[in-house]
């Protein structure tokens, strides 16, 4: 698997990654740098461990995720994504969103499990693959590609918040609600993409 193959199924494991920013980004108070560097990175660096967990622990890693990670990534994104509607209940359209409860430190890092528990999966292949990023060690080839997934995942997200953003301006307080809804919709198509 050489980079191009790599840079692809990045991009395929940022989506909705992308689509979890874009909806937490249509939240329309102003967002701390502090705030939103610290969900950046939650993301990225969660994408850049998880095919290293998944390489390091090879089958067995993938049957015991296999069975239960759509239920895993389904149950958080249907939890953030109702608890993101039901905040929006009985706002005033001129009220401001609390953008900063939605990447608290604990929902960054269930968000950071729920988006990225596929990438482990890629670990998983990266392990039954001949990874040729670059003409170094095998090992090595895994952490580039690692990185590779992270970098992408945090720059989707950095792009998903800021398009979130614009469009929030746009469609005032329901921003929140249609927020909650993408969430629960993606968890929904986790579950139906892996039980069908």
């Amino acid at each position: 698997m050489g980079l191009v193959a790599v840079l692809l199924l990045a991009v395929a494991l940022s989506l909705d990654t992308f689509a979890v920013a874009v909806s937490i980004g249509m939240c329309r108070s102003k967002l701390p740098m502090y705030y939103k560097f610290r969900y950046l990175t939650i993301i990225g660096l969660f994408h850049f461990i998880m095919p290293v967990i998944g390489w390091l622990l090879g089958v067995s890693v993938y049957t015991m995720v296999e069975h239960y990670d759509h239920w895993i990534s389904f149950a958080l994104l249907s939890f953030l994504g109702i608890k993101m509607i039901y905040g929006a209940w009985g706002k005033k359209d001129d009220e401001p969103v609390d953008f900063c409860k939605y990447i608290s430190l604990g929902n960054a890092l269930l968000f950071g499990i729920a988006l990225s528990i596929d990438a482990i999966i890629a670990g998983f292949s990266f392990s039954m693959v001949k990874l040729q990023v670059c003409n170094i060690s095998q090992f090595m080839n895994l952490l580039l590609a690692s990185a590779i997934i992270g970098l992408v995942a945090f720059f989707a997200t950095w792009f998903g918040i800021t398009v979130g953003s614009y469009t929030g301006n746009k469609i005032g307080k329901h921003s929140e609600i249609v927020g909650g809804i993408v969430l629960i919709s993606l968890g929904i198509k986790t579950l139906i993409d892996h039980l069908s």
